[in-house]
């Protein structure tokens, strides 16, 4: 009867032999005991039902093998019957009773968390509670942490300059590097990830190849970070990267580069923005190029070297006046500094000069009449360009004052000539070419810097006449003019040979040994 029954619920090792098995009664397997009152093991203890719960929307489930577990008194299975995330187990277990755990996601122990810092560590794991008197559902805690799992966020991608691409994915560090991050099928957008650094890298997917989804990696190009806006810079790979902290948020970037969003170029001359390449966007640029405001290489960059300089603009004269047919271009050049005289000796063609000096504050320049001449001076630095329309560059300027050449682009029809020098010269040089003692014959190079009457005289040492070997206009040469001297009517001794122009004057000294 009913106090009978109470009875025994109050004195339970009284009647502890009425289990069959005593045994298979331990820890909840009440199934098999055969006790007279719910809620008691065999030997009388009270028993509770726990439910234990755990977070597993920032985990992937090992759904093989034996899946996620509950390790306390052997394993448990766990299970997610509602989809949202937590995964519970229930136990029947004695009251009043302290118990260690832990959770085992498959069949390795690869996830199998023993050390989180729960607790002291126990039988079973350093996840500690203690049973009330009553049944419980334990907090939901997070499967990696002793706490609830930290808040996630959304992460969507917009890619610019891969519209030409089969398939898109971002992948990174927030995936394992998967290839299979945020990509074209799931709205580019990549779910769960609590705050803190990411880096990733953008795959575009050649999807013509067969299977390609079995290879993502080896279908894909890629496109990493720029050094410059590299996430993590000195590390192995060059990556991007952005930081979550408390919001879902959006990440832009043009694949390849810096910059949130592609610039697509027109490379058109029309830097005005009037739609007619004229001589406004001529001028304009010229104005750049000297200092005076800043280039758009979007319209400017015509032959897109990535600067705007004036071998755009020779282009764009080009385009305005039309093109010649019989240039002979150079190939090679000198920029020629003598007298004060900036000058040019080509193989060919110049059709435009763009410089940059440094000088005193003492300096003035004079530039050349040409379709284009036009200079800036700030401070102690002048940017020059001038530009032919017909004739090749053969004087760029007169100065007065010391100055410096920092750098010079030299073109000619279409394209900047690569072989460039600068030479410092006297107006006139003589330089010895021929033997010296010499008999009777021997050889001068007479270099000359700029266009004039030349001329080159020899002496003798009390400083009379002998011969006059160059007299006459004479064209800028810097490989010189070779001038030959026959003394055979003259007898043994030292003569003086002097080369002579406007404001200049060079002298060797030569020995006849007969």
């Amino acid at each position: 009867d009913q106090d009978t029954w109470a009875f025994i619920g109050s004195h339970p090792h009284d009647f502890a032999s009425t289990c069959d098995d005593a045994d298979a009664c331990n820890y909840g397997e009440t199934a098999d005991c055969t006790f007279p009152q719910e809620g008691f093991d065999c030997d009388g203890n009270v028993l509770v039902q726990v439910t234990f719960n755990v977070d597993m929307s920032q985990q992937t489930v090992d759904t093989e093998g034996y899946g996620l577990q509950l390790v306390l008194n052997g394993y448990n299975p766990m299970s997610d019957e509602d989809g949202d995330g937590v995964w519970s187990a229930t136990l029947t277990l004695l009251a009043e009773t302290t118990y260690s755990y832990k959770y085992k996601n498959g069949n390795t122990w690869e996830n199998n968390f023993n050390d989180l810092g729960c607790g002291d560590g126990g039988t079973y794991g350093d996840r500690f509670f203690t049973t009330g008197g009553e049944d419980q559902s334990l907090d939901t805690v997070c499967f990696s942490s002793c706490s609830a799992c930290p808040p996630t966020y959304g992460v969507t991608f917009n890619v610019d300059g891969v519209a030409d691409c089969g398939f898109v994915s971002v992948t990174g560090s927030f995936d394992g590097w998967s290839g299979w991050g945020a990509h074209t099928d799931n709205g580019m957008t990549a779910n769960g990830l609590t705050a803190g650094d990411y880096e990733y890298t953008i795959l575009c997917v050649d999807t013509s190849i067969n299977e390609w989804y079995n290879d993502i990696w080896g279908s894909s190009t890629q496109y990493s970070a720029p050094a410059e806006c590299d996430f993590v810079p000195g590390d192995e790979y060059a990556n991007y990267g952005f930081t979550v902290t408390d919001s879902d948020m959006t990440v832009s970037i043009c694949a390849g580069s810096c910059d949130e969003t592609c610039v697509y170029c027109s490379y058109d001359g029309n830097v005005n923005g009037d739609d007619i390449v004229n001589v406004s966007d001529v001028v304009m640029m010229v104005g750049w190029i000297i200092g005076n405001g800043t280039a758009d290489a979007c319209t400017g960059d015509v032959n897109q070297d990535g600067a705007v300089d004036v071998s755009d603009v020779v282009m764009i004269v080009g385009w305005i006046i039309g093109g010649r047919a019989d240039i002979d271009d150079a190939t090679n050049a000198n920029i020629v500094l003598s007298n004060n005289n900036i000058s040019i000796e080509a193989n060919g063609q110049v059709s435009g000069v763009q410089m940059t000096l440094s000088h005193g504050n003492d300096f003035t320049i004079d530039l050349a009449d040409a379709y284009i001449s036009e200079y800036s001076t700030n401070g102690n630095i002048t940017k020059l360009v001038v530009v032919s329309a017909d004739n090749s560059i053969n004087h760029v300027a007169s100065c007065k004052g010391s100055f410096n050449v920092d750098s010079a682009i030299v073109v000619n029809s279409n394209q900047e000539i690569a072989d460039v020098n600068i030479l410092n010269l006297e107006p006139v040089e003589l330089t010895l070419a021929g033997p010296n003692p010499f008999n009777p014959t021997t050889s001068l190079n007479v270099v000359v810097a700029n266009d004039g009457y030349v001329s080159v005289n020899v002496y003798n040492i009390t400083g009379q006449h002998i011969a006059t070997l160059l007299n006459g206009y004479m064209d800028a040469n810097t490989s010189g003019y070779m001038v030959n001297w026959n003394a055979s009517n003259l007898s043994s001794g030292v003569y003086l040979v002097r080369a002579e122009t406007a404001g200049s004057v060079s002298t060797q000294k030569l020995m006849l040994l007969k």
